[in-house]
């Protein structure tokens, strides 16, 4: 599970360094690959076993049905191992649809199921006392439900 929010800085060859409590997250240890997914100005980056399920609900849609759907999905999704220093290095057309730039400073965010990387103009806001009050609020009702 990815928890927590992290900035880091892109280097030079485009290396992301993540933090260990986000590897940890993504579990398989040393073997660990992750997928980048491009969404709407940012990247989302799924563990292996998270990006296998995804994948599965998209081989299940029927073939030609939603051939356009997998060009979209499959297409757009790069796999990427982590290097020994726990760095990811974001593919080019992903960056530049991002508009990433080396030295960049991205946020990343965890969501439970994967990350999203964001660009720091994207970066979301500290949740003030009452926002806190909203989302457990709001996690008391879905539980009643």
């Amino acid at each position: 599970m990815f928890v927590g929010t992290y900035r880091r800085k892109l280097d030079d060859k485009w290396r992301l360094p993540l933090p260990s409590d986000l590897l940890a997250g993504a579990g398989e240890g040393d073997q660990a690959v992750f997928y980048f997914a491009p969404a709407a100005g940012f990247l989302i980056l799924f563990s292996k076993e998270y990006f296998d399920q995804l994948a599965a609900q998209v081989h299940a849609k029927s073939v030609m049905g939603h051939r356009e759907l997998r060009k979209k999905f499959f297409g757009n999704t790069y796999k990427k191992p982590r290097d020994k220093s726990g760095r990811i290095t974001i593919p080019e057309s992903l960056r530049d649809r991002c508009g990433l730039t080396t030295g960049a400073e991205v946020v990343l965010v965890g969501t439970g199921a994967y990350v999203e990387i964001l660009p720091e103009t994207m970066a979301p806001a500290e949740p003030g006392p009452e926002e806190m009050v909203d989302i457990f609020d709001t996690l008391e009702a879905l539980g009643d439900s």
